[in-house]
């Protein structure tokens, strides 16, 4: 089986943990896949604009449109899978309609973003199957955009959770923690006015900032701007970042938008207790008052109030790190390698096949 696939996943490590399980399955012969950086991967041919043409989107997407039609006229894959949002999926639904090749459209934004795309909402309903990254997406794509219910599925992330001894307790040497990349989404922001709040009441209470991005510098003038040199641990890109987490004790996330970050995953698997906004796909990983504290968006003050509640009252605290904990034993063999792999065999062989 052929497979051509459009992504726009700028991450190489989330684009190959999201193709891996469908790489290595002895069904998939080849895989075409058009994107605008190129990445070697098994079983695959990478279709990237020449660095003259990639200077400019308009030329790189261009370039784009052309080799996906180009391949399916030639190459005449069995299946389309575009990842992402817009272009990828849009792409691949003008090319399922010209050439009649069945297609998956893979989304993994929030449904925010779709939901006033009324275009892209039309060419969803002529995917033959629609992977989301959770079962506010799915309710979203059924009873707003119309796409048939039994035509969408909620795709896993694969994961490993860290065994015991990666686990256990350490030394706290931060109350919060955030990762992620410093765009507008992300709201950072919005995480730097909660932590200025909390220091109203807890001066010493210490921010690791994990991350670096094209806000860069606006994060550090937001930090000058409000004097937080001694509570924010502003830590940029870090080789891993498993030993920030284990050595914090809430995972915080301000943002405006999201899907389902594996981040929470990853926080998860050190009992990190979540405070986090109700967007996206988050409530199914953050469960209110279990696991997390989940706010209104962009609420300084509620965020604020979570955190100090999770850093004041440590029985409380204490009961929804454990909760953390048992959620994590829970959601072990839902997100091991073999069981997103048999849920993408399993899906191909009725679309495709």
């Amino acid at each position: 089986m052929k497979l051509l696939i459009a992504a726009r996943l700028n991450s190489e490590y989330k684009l190959r943990t999201t193709l891996e399980p469908i790489l290595q399955l002895s069904m998939i012969d080849q895989v075409y896949l058009v994107r605008r950086y190129p990445i070697e991967l098994p079983k695959t041919i990478c279709y990237s604009p020449p660095v003259l043409l990639r200077k400019s989107i308009l030329t790189t997407e261009l370039y784009r449109v052309w080799k996906i039609m180009m391949l399916c006229l030639f190459k005449r894959p069995d299946g389309l899978m575009g990842i992402h949002f817009i272009f990828h999926c849009v792409y691949t639904a003008l090319a399922k309609m010209i050439f009649r090749i069945p297609l998956i459209m893979l989304i993994i934004e929030s449904p925010d973003k779709y939901r006033q795309h009324p275009v892209f909402n039309f060419l969803m309903r002529r995917a033959d199957l629609v992977g989301v990254r959770g079962n506010n997406s799915l309710k979203f794509l059924s009873n707003t955009a119309k796409v048939d219910e039994p035509r969408i599925f909620v795709t896993p992330d694969v994961h490993r959770f860290q065994n015991p001894e990666e686990i256990k307790e350490a030394e706290k040497n931060y109350d919060l923690v955030f990762v992620g990349y410093y765009t507008k989404a992300k709201r950072i922001d919005i995480l730097l006015e909660v932590v200025d709040r909390i220091r109203q009441q807890k001066p010493d209470v210490s921010l690791a900032l994990v991350g670096d991005g094209p806000l860069h510098d606006s994060v550090v003038e937001k930090i000058d701007q409000l004097g937080l040199h001694d509570n924010v641990d502003r830590l940029g890109h870090v080789k891993s970042i498993y030993p920030y987490l284990k050595s914090s004790r809430i995972f915080i996330m301000t943002s405006q938008t999201e899907g389902l970050p594996t981040v929470l995953l990853e926080a998860l698997g050190f009992g990190l207790p979540f405070v986090v906004p109700d967007v996206g796909d988050v409530r199914d990983l953050a469960i209110d008052d279990y696991n997390a504290i989940v706010v209104e968006k962009l609420d300084v003050d509620a965020f604020a109030a979570a955190c100090l509640k999770l850093l004041e009252d440590d029985e409380y605290y204490q009961t929804v790190h454990a909760n953390a904990c048992a959620f994590r034993d829970e959601l072990k063999d839902r997100h091991r390698f073999e069981s997103v792999q048999r849920l993408w065999e399993e899906k191909l062989k009725v679309t495709l096949q």
